[in-house]
């Protein structure tokens, strides 16, 4: 998908704090973080939601969010993490290119999700 903005980041035609890349996934560090660390975990293909991705690339996806919110852990002393995706064009989201979250959360950190 041209117009994609996720896609022009795999593609490296606009420019992300890259954590991760692999074959199938990258994960960057949110432009508009609600956390320090926020990271996007993406499929290299594009897919739309939840409904749309292989498999597959969500197994490999959830791993790679695994290993983030392990790194998160250890290099930002979180005590858990957010991990979700909003699936659906009725969500509100921002961009149609399915991604996970990967939020850390500290104690007393007062993030609600509601807010956000």
């Amino acid at each position: 998908m041209k117009e994609c903005v996720f896609c022009k980041i795999i593609r490296k035609e606009v420019e992300a704090s890259m954590i991760h890349d692999d074959a199938d996934v990258v994960a960057f560090l949110d432009i508009n973080p609600i956390a320090e660390g926020h990271t996007l975990v993406v499929p290299k293909r594009h897919f739309v939601d939840i409904f749309d991705v292989d498999p597959l690339i969500l197994e490999r996806l959830s791993v790679v969010s695994k290993s983030i919110a392990h790194r998160m852990r250890a290099i930002l002393d979180v005590k858990g993490v957010y991990l979700f995706n909003s699936g659906g064009f009725s969500t509100e989201r921002s961009y149609q290119h399915f991604h996970m979250h990967v939020i850390p959360r500290k104690e007393k950190d007062d993030l609600k999700l509601s807010e956000w």
